[in-house]
């Protein structure tokens, strides 16, 4: 492995021991899981055409990134997932499902993996019925969800079972030639690097689509991205709560104003 680019199979399985932390965790700054039955078919669809037409053993499939920092959560070290959460959790339910026929596992049931301190109503379904493949033991209806975490989760889960019914993969392509760039950041590097490129906003669009070992401007690019979506989510709930508070006290503000005219 490099230090840039390992494979699904590492990831879930080696990464987390080899960083000293506990789980990967998605710190409740990050939306909701928000993948399609579209986006997971495109993605199977895609792995099973580059298994088809690889011709070298060192060919890989490469899922763009993810980007983390190391955190706690519970006073247990943790890697927070800054960027690429929904990439994480869609391996995370494929891997789930295709482990069922393997004797060793790569998401042991009482293994903690993937926290979800955004919502925990999420995190334990994703522990309880994903990650246990329980919610493959009978039909999956959407509709049948209790949020919209696990409404987007369960279309997942149902156009994964769907897809395997009619097409044929095979497991090693996506746990050992499908890879994620995973670049690891820490806090006050990305507070420096937001500093620099402050008046200079940058689009997703202007990142490569493929990175290499050689690409040292890619982390100061993407750490940019990310340390200002940071801040422009924690602005978004500094606003929400303060109207909250307004509506709350609204009646005192009006009453302290007439008193003091």
């Amino acid at each position: 492995m490099n230090e840039l680019i390992y494979n699904i199979r590492y990831i879930f399985q080696e990464y987390l021991s080899s960083q000293n932390v506990c789980f990967f965790n998605i710190p409740e700054y990050q939306r909701g899981y928000k993948w399609t039955a579209e986006n997971v078919k495109q993605l199977l669809n895609d792995l099973k055409n580059f298994g088809h037409h690889r011709q070298t053993a060192e060919e890989f499939y490469c899922l763009q990134n993810i980007t983390v920092a190391k955190g706690s959560l519970y006073g247990k070290p943790c890697m927070n997932v800054i960027d690429g959460q929904q990439r994480l959790t869609t391996l995370y339910i494929i891997i789930s499902y295709i482990q069922r026929s393997l004797t060793h596992k790569i998401l042991p049931a009482d293994a903690d993996i993937l926290r979800y301190s955004v919502r925990t109503s999420t995190d334990a379904f994703l522990r309880e019925k994903v990650q246990t493949g329980e919610l493959w033991d009978k039909e999956i209806n959407p509709d049948d969800a209790e949020s919209k975490d696990r409404y987007y989760i369960m279309e997942v889960a149902k156009a994964v079972d769907d897809w395997f019914k009619e097409n044929t993969l095979n497991i090693g392509v996506i746990l050992d030639n499908l890879k994620l760039i995973v670049n690891q950041v820490d806090k006050s590097h990305m507070v420096r690097q937001s500093t620099l490129h402050f008046h200079h906003p940058l689009h997703r669009s202007d990142l490569p689509n493929k990175v290499t070992h050689h690409c040292p401007i890619f982390h100061s690019l993407h750490e940019c991205i990310v340390i200002d979506r940071m801040f422009y989510t924690h602005c978004l709930k500094f606003i929400k709560n303060l109207c909250k508070g307004f509506r709350k006290y609204r009646c005192v503000l009006i009453s302290g104003i007439i008193l003091f005219l």
